[in-house]
């Protein structure tokens, strides 16, 4: 009997043990919970700015490409005789999509929904490319 006793002081030893891991463990999950809460809802309140810094930092970057690379002359509508419909100068045609960007981004910090303008102005940085690779002059090989 009497060894039957240490046992079970051993067993309630053990499970007082065990009880204390489990909420040292338990207060550890709630704390990291409670932080990435408080982080996502920092992150959603912050969503339009961290959405437009990517697109504004590669709408400048495509802005400067292109400056650099285009003719002094764009032309704009290819008709099938290999004319162009319109000519416009450079700046025109690299300041033409930026300022559609920057539109784009501003009706998305005016809009209630911040998906649909955003994915525009993301869609409007192709513009600054087409426009540059139907004027590229291409060479024979």
């Amino acid at each position: 009997m009497a060894n039957s006793s240490k046992e079970n002081s051993g067993w309630q030893k053990f499970c007082a043990v065990m009880k204390k891991v489990w909420q040292i463990i338990c207060l550890v999950v709630t704390s990291i919970g409670h932080f990435f809460k408080m982080m996502g809802t920092y992150v959603w309140r912050i969503r339009k700015i961290l959405l437009a810094l990517p697109v504004v930092a590669v709408a400048l970057f495509l802005a400067n490409y292109c400056r650099t690379r285009m003719p002094e002359i764009v032309g704009l509508g290819l008709k099938e005789t290999g004319e162009y419909a319109v000519t416009i100068s450079r700046d025109l045609a690299v300041f033409g999509p930026l300022l559609i960007t920057c539109i784009c981004l501003i009706m998305m910090f005016c809009s209630r929904k911040t998906l649909y303008p955003w994915l525009i102005s993301v869609f409007s940085l192709v513009l600054p490319i087409l426009i540059m690779l139907t004027n590229m002059i291409l060479l024979p090989f």
